[in-house]
């Protein structure tokens, strides 16, 4: 069994190697992890783990995970999971994962297939504008 490398941030910032962040009181512009991350009463404008994210009592802009992400009485602007997305007592604007699962108290602005409609109708409109802009010859 091959063991991993830990690393554990408390009231300041920082960025795992190949190995899992812990964080606790922290803030940071960004956290990155090789593997898992678990955060605790922390914040950052980007947290990007190779693994999980589990996040209580914290929060970030954005949480890209290759695997799950587990936030409990925190929050993010958008958040991005490999698999699955899970919200408990907590607010995201925009999820996109394969499966989101929301807890008791949690909001979500826009989960995956509505990002995708979003995203399309915004497309389509900034293409009609331009469209409509464009100088005639």
């Amino acid at each position: 069994m091959e063991s991993q490398q830990a690393e554990t941030i408390e009231n300041g910032a920082g960025q795992a190697g190949p190995g899992v962040l812990y964080m606790t009181r922290s803030a940071a512009l960004s956290a990155q992890a090789g593997s898992d991350m678990v955060i605790s009463r922390s914040a950052a404008l980007a947290m990007v783990a190779g693994g999980d994210i589990q996040a209580t009592n914290s929060g970030s802009n954005a949480l890209v995970a290759g695997g799950d992400i587990d936030i409990t009485n925190g929050g993010g602007g958008v958040m991005v999971a490999g698999k699955s997305g899970n919200v408990t007592q907590g607010f995201v604007g925009v999820v996109i994962s394969q499966q989101t699962v929301l807890g008791p108290g949690s909001r979500v602005l826009l989960d995956t297939p509505q990002a995708i409609a979003f995203g399309a109708a915004l497309g389509a409109a900034l293409g009609l504008v331009s469209w409509l802009l464009r100088p005639r010859k």
